[in-house]
């Protein structure tokens, strides 16, 4: 495995003749992120932007983001407090809750067949259902629907992606629909939600769903404030048996 110095931009080797961009030392208020990189006469397609990449970069105002880029992690703005908006390019398949600052306005083109934005959730379609993966809204109170209309297709929401809710400050209740069957790993880590509503639908719930949710009070209407960490995970494995 390489890594590559190219002026501000740091990058090691990644998969499949690809590169990941781990971190931009930069000041410009302009950065224009490369599509490709050549390393020992061989060129390679940057393919994802790093955990933490550009973060605190308070001068940037406007990146330009590659349509090679797949994935955009955790943390990879966070902090830039002079960038308003970004364009996702057309074929990113994630972008981390947390990659941005809420502040900052996501604007998916309608040419990237992966991603959209409606009422502030940010899905990913698998087929004839999408996924969610983000939440971008400043709502405290959140019912996610069970069916979304996009591009005059209507999907059934079914999954809750890992680090959906990733350190959401501003939700405290959710409502999750009887669509979802999937609830994965990490999906409300060190978010402050104080009540969340799981319905029956749901048979599969990953890893520490509810780490460092430090705020959490209520499941389906159950206190569990004063739960061990051993009686909350039972008591998250007995809400994946419901439905058998």
């Amino acid at each position: 495995m390489f890594e590559l110095n190219i002026g501000d931009f740091y990058f090691r080797q990644g998969i499949l003749g690809s590169v990941v961009l781990d971190r931009y030392v930069g000041d410009d208020k302009e950065v224009n992120i490369p599509s490709e990189v050549e390393y020992e006469g061989k060129k390679y397609s940057v393919a994802v932007i790093s955990s933490g990449a550009f973060e605190e970069c308070n001068n940037l105002e406007s990146v330009i983001i590659p349509n090679s880029v797949f994935v955009i992690s955790n943390d990879a703005f966070k902090g830039c407090c002079s960038l308003a908006e970004v364009k996702i390019p057309e074929n990113c398949s994630y972008i981390a809750n947390s990659a941005f600052d809420k502040d900052v306005k996501i604007i998916i083109p309608e040419s990237n067949c992966h991603l959209f934005i409606l009422n502030d959730l940010v899905y990913t379609i698998c087929g004839i259902d999408v996924e969610v993966i983000g939440y971008r809204g400043r709502e405290t109170e959140l019912e996610i629907p069970s069916k979304v209309e996009y591009k005059e297709e209507v999907y059934s929401v079914t999954s809750i992606w890992e680090f959906a809710f990733d350190m959401d400050c501003d939700l405290k209740s959710i409502t999750i629909p009887n669509s979802v069957t999937t609830i994965e790993n990490y999906a409300f880590n060190l978010s402050d939600v104080e009540s969340i509503t799981i319905p029956n639908s749901v048979i599969e719930i990953g890893i520490d769903i509810f780490n460092g949710c430090d705020y959490l009070k209520y499941i389906n209407d159950t206190y569990i404030g004063d739960f061990t960490d051993e009686e909350l995970e039972k008591f998250i494995r007995d809400l994946e048996s419901r439905s058998e």
